[in-house]
């Protein structure tokens, strides 16, 4: 069993996918930059995976404007749930 589910970031293009690179390893969070499932969204292909331990910083990092994401999934058996 799956102790803890990953969550993915979802931007609306492929600068602010880089942008968000850059400040979430300015403030140290481990991340993997993978293909955005299309599934999900059409907009942008370059997702962030961060592990659940981070959700909340991120949160609150986008909530204060220093990161612009559209959306936040959370990987769930297999599919993906919208978190925020």
């Amino acid at each position: 069993m799956k102790l803890d589910n990953y969550y993915l970031l979802i931007f609306n293009n492929t600068l602010e996918a880089m942008e968000g690179e850059n400040v979430l390893k300015g403030y140290n969070i481990p991340l993997v930059i993978m293909p955005t499932p299309t599934s999900i969204t059409k907009s942008c292909g370059i997702g962030i995976r961060i592990e659940n331990p981070y959700v909340e910083k991120i949160v609150k990092l986008k909530e204060q404007g220093k990161i612009k994401i559209k959306n936040i999934y959370v990987e769930e058996d297999s599919s993906y749930r919208l978190y925020i």
